[in-house]
């Protein structure tokens, strides 16, 4: 009797580079919220606000174990990075490009907003673009990133049907 043996390779599921370049710095900010978030929760903590030297030692954002919370999640899931590649991508825009983006924000405020969320009145930043007021958030009192992607994914579609 012959043994045999089979090879079996595991197949990982990756995203090529080139789809990844394109996926929105926006969305891909939200995905490392997303990991920010449950990292800090697996680590015992909820985000509290950036540390603030001038609230004192005691403050809770200033303490050393939400301190090293940070470092490490940060460390782990890229989110100020994510956030940097966000920042850069809307500066040097055209009026143009600057147009298209308040009316796909606009598009954003209006799907959340239908989902139950409250976002302030919209305000220009420096440059012309538009940002949420004071409020931003969703029904039960937070940020749900998979509202988010919701609607934009329902605004690229119905921007992919009208080319």
């Amino acid at each position: 009797m012959a043994v045999t043996t089979t090879v079996v390779e595991v197949v990982k599921e990756t995203v090529p580079l080139a789809e990844e370049e394109r996926v929105h710095p926006g969305v891909r900010l939200m995905s490392a919220l997303d990991e920010f978030n449950a990292c800090l929760a697996e680590e015992g903590h909820e985000w509290i606000g950036f540390p603030d030297p001038a609230a004192g030692p005691e403050a809770p954002a200033n303490q050393p174990a939400y301190l090293q919370a940070l470092q490490l999640c940060n460390s782990r899931t890229g989110i100020s990075d994510a956030y940097q590649s966000y920042e850069t991508s809307r500066s040097d825009l055209s009026p143009e490009e600057i147009r298209q983006e308040n009316q796909n924000f606009i598009d954003l405020v209006d799907c959340l907003r239908g989902l139950g969320w409250l976002v302030g009145d919209l305000r220009p930043d420096e440059d012309g673009l538009l940002n949420p007021g004071d409020e931003f958030v969703g029904p039960d009192g937070g940020i749900v990133s998979d509202d988010i992607r919701d609607c934009a994914s329902e605004i690229a579609l119905a921007a992919e049907t009208e080319e």
